[in-house]
């Protein structure tokens, strides 16, 4: 299941254009809307698998070292993945009983390696664009300020 089709989808493009519909928006706001949904929810997903590994489980509610025991393939691990260090972080990623001190070794690589910072960079073009999205008089200005704001904080939080 790809980004997209996560969270994006169901949490925030769906919500976006049906809310429009139903306040008999024109076909181009809900374009729009819909556009906005789909690449902030991306970025939000982007900013919650940087959690799920780097952030403070006090914050998030959750534990960091989850996504790495399940394997999951987020952002984080598809760079990592096209690296050097790939060879030294695989072996954290779906272990099971992953111990702490092997958590934060690979949450080292992933900095090290560029995962961190190349998931985060992409999760702000994706507020970005989302942003941009929202350009057209079709969006009333109050509505594009408070989407604004949604849009930086999906990637602006510690939970």
């Amino acid at each position: 299941m790809t980004l997209e089709q996560k969270t994006a989808v169901y949490s925030f493009e769906a919500p976006l254009m049906a809310g429009a519909v139903l306040a008999g928006a024109s076909e181009e706001a809900i374009v729009a809307l819909g556009r906005f949904g789909r690449l902030v929810g991306v970025a939000f997903q982007l900013t919650d698998d940087i959690l799920g590994v780097f952030g403070d489980p006090a914050r998030t509610g959750k534990s960091a070292l989850t996504d790495l025991r399940e394997g999951k393939q987020t952002a984080l691990v598809a760079y990592a993945g096209t690296t050097g260090d790939w060879p030294a972080i695989a072996p954290f990623v779906g272990k099971a009983d992953l111990t702490q001190d092997e958590a934060e070794e690979a949450r080292v690589l992933l900095r090290s390696c560029g995962a961190l910072q190349s998931t985060d960079e992409l999760a702000i073009d994706h507020a970005r664009r989302a942003v941009a999205a929202l350009d057209t008089a079709a969006i009333p200005a109050v509505l594009r300020t408070t989407l604004t704001q949604l849009a930086d904080t999906s990637v602006n939080r510690s939970r």
